[in-house]
């Protein structure tokens, strides 16, 4: 569906670890994703997973792992289950 022109592969996927304190504990990376996407684009990411997931990109682009010329997809599949289950300050 996606028309890549490779094969993803355990060789070109890369995963970083953005859990942060633990599953279903807000992180202060996580929490500032959620901010700058609802600030910027009006979305609002879940602090389980989709908030955790938004800061690793924002932390892969801010360290120059991208190129000005990349394509980058960011996946947001829901999470809206999420938003008001559990309590965090954005502050």
């Amino acid at each position: 569906m996606l028309e890549l022109d490779f094969t993803p592969t355990a060789e070109n996927v890369h995963l970083i670890d953005m859990c942060g304190p633990g599953y279903a504990i807000p992180s202060s990376e996580g929490n500032a994703a959620i901010r700058m996407m609802a600030e910027n684009e009006g979305l609002f990411l879940d602090p389980v997973y989709t908030g955790k997931a938004f800061a690793g990109l924002v932390k892969m682009a801010r360290e120059g792992q991208f190129k000005p010329t990349d394509n980058v997809l960011y996946l947001y599949s829901g999470g809206a289950g999420g938003l008001f289950a559990i309590d965090i300050e954005l502050d």
